[in-house]
């Protein structure tokens, strides 16, 4: 059964009570992917109902499952030549095209589904930290220096700029933590967030701000001290720094998951659960607070997507791949 907002409170409940994803949405389908070549899926793509495409961390690469025949296809190897990826990590799909980042790079890059490269994109140099493609086929990119999202043609080009800036006070954070999403609805509007605070920006088609979600009142949210904000973070002694910053929550995605809901994936430094997900209306209500017990790698077409593994088996690894719906 899905869940049903109707049959809880709005707002949050204590951590210790909160709802894990899979008691609360219903499983649409399970992957099994048996590869030794498969170690750290990042984020997955879902192309169709029968095939979904993955970023792996380990193998640097990108890899395309036929969920009807098993059947596992690598795009790309380790390298920095044609065809050579270093840690490719958030991958979308449009139109038969995947676009990726790679951590370790400015750029997004485009490919066929094959591989075939079909053209990269950048803001200005300032590192992507996250993207959206709208229907069009435009790139929303979330930076983490200066303007705060950029709007890019198919060709690259940079089309508009938001008039937000990266917020005072946490510069050298988020350029230490890529944290941070963005997304958009089926009206045109923009979403964003970035690592820290835990404020969602609502934009409009002109990149113009319209409204803002404060979360950083819930209760499972741990605030960045103030001795990391600013110059405290560079006078502040890198051991204690790291500690500090461990301490505290980040914000490390947000999906446009079905109409009318965003979900907001925010880890969890007290070890209880792997990361929790605030489920916010587009007009800026906060709904409801799920446990993911196993990594989120994000909504794709409309599911919920959760990785388990990779476990060792008899016959080399297994990484499972669980297709949540992610309406209520």
């Amino acid at each position: 059964m899905l869940c049903s907002l109707a049959a809880y409170p709005v707002g949050c409940t204590r951590t210790q009570t909160t709802l894990p994803l899979e008691e609360a949405f219903a499983e649409h389908k399970r992957l099994e992917i048996r590869s030794e070549l498969v170690g750290e899926v990042y984020d997955v793509a879902v192309l169709a109902d029968t095939a979904i495409a993955f970023t792996d961390l380990a193998s640097r690469s990108i890899f395309v499952l036929d969920a009807r025949t098993g059947m596992l296809r690598q795009v790309g190897r380790s390298g920095t030549g044609p065809g050579e990826y270093l840690l490719p990590a958030q991958l979308e799909q449009w139109r038969g095209r995947l676009f990726f980042r790679e951590l370790t790079s400015p750029f997004i890059k485009v490919i066929s589904f094959d591989g075939i490269p079909l053209g990269e994109m950048a803001a200005r140099g300032a590192p992507v930290i996250a993207f959206d493609v709208s229907p069009e086929g435009l790139v929303y990119a979330l930076s983490n220096r200066g303007p705060a999202v950029y709007l890019l043609g198919p060709g690259g080009e940079i089309l508009a700029a938001s008039e937000a800036q990266v917020p005072e006070g946490f510069q050298f954070i988020l350029q230490a933590n890529y944290g941070g999403g963005i997304c958009i609805d089926t009206r045109g509007y923009v979403y964003y967030v970035h690592a820290a605070p835990y404020v969602v920006h609502k934009l409009d088609g002109t990149l113009k701000e319209v409204a803002s979600f404060d979360g950083a009142s819930l209760p499972h949210y741990h605030k960045y001290p103030r001795e990391l904000l600013g110059s405290g973070y560079q006078t502040t002694p890198p051991q204690v720094r790291q500690q500090l910053m461990r301490n505290a929550s980040t914000i490390l995605g947000l999906w446009y998951a079905a109409p009318g809901l965003l979900f907001v994936k925010v880890s969890d430094p007290t070890g209880r659960v792997r990361s929790f997900v605030d489920v916010w209306s587009t007009d800026g209500h906060h709904l409801r607070t799920f446990a993911a017990r196993h990594y989120l790698a994000g909504v794709s077409s409309g599911y919920l997507v959760l990785v388990e593994g990779p476990e060792a088996t008899t016959e080399g690894s297994r990484v499972t791949i669980k297709l949540l719906c992610a309406g209520f």
